[in-house]
């Protein structure tokens, strides 16, 4: 049989057991909650949409829905510096490098784990650079006659 004193002391024990994240449902301790899942980014469009050939750098905008502020623009897979604006619009630096060569590019968002994913893409082209003849005056021709030569062609 307890006395009083030790009654009140193993009470007290109890509760604070208890109240230490001891409890009797058997789980073995607290849950935690999942950090929410991160959408997947949708791309509806890009400004600008294509360059001149060996163009210089500039700021490519994405308009969109679901961005974060880890949110990446990806050039061809390669992440370009990023800058968030809204869950609406995204920025990316695009340097001059990668206007250099003529050819199409696919634009996407990336957004990190948990969920997340890559945006559908867009295209960004870089048309090739035609460069066109030089004419020819030879002497005794006059502008004119170059002139419609170049029209009419030789």
């Amino acid at each position: 049989m307890m006395r009083p004193q030790e009654s009140a002391l193993f009470l007290l024990f109890a509760l604070t057991l208890s109240s230490c994240g001891g409890n009797n449902s058997g789980s073995g301790g607290s849950t935690t909650t999942p950090p929410p899942s991160n959408p997947v980014p949708t791309v509806t469009t890009i400004s600008p949409n294509s360059s001149q050939q060996g163009g210089p750098a500039f700021t490519l905008s994405v308009v969109g829905a679901n961005f974060l502020a880890t949110s990446q623009v990806q050039w061809n897979g390669t992440t370009m510096p990023t800058t968030f604006v809204s869950s609406a619009l995204i920025t990316a630096d695009v340097p001059a490098t990668a206007v250099s060569t003529a050819g199409a590019t696919v634009v996407a968002v990336t957004n990190p784990s948990p969920g997340g994913g890559t945006s559908n893409t867009m295209d960004f082209a870089v048309p090739c650079t035609i460069p066109w003849p030089a004419p020819t005056i030879s002497e005794g021709t006059t502008y004119g006659d170059a002139l419609a030569t170049m029209l009419q062609g030789p």
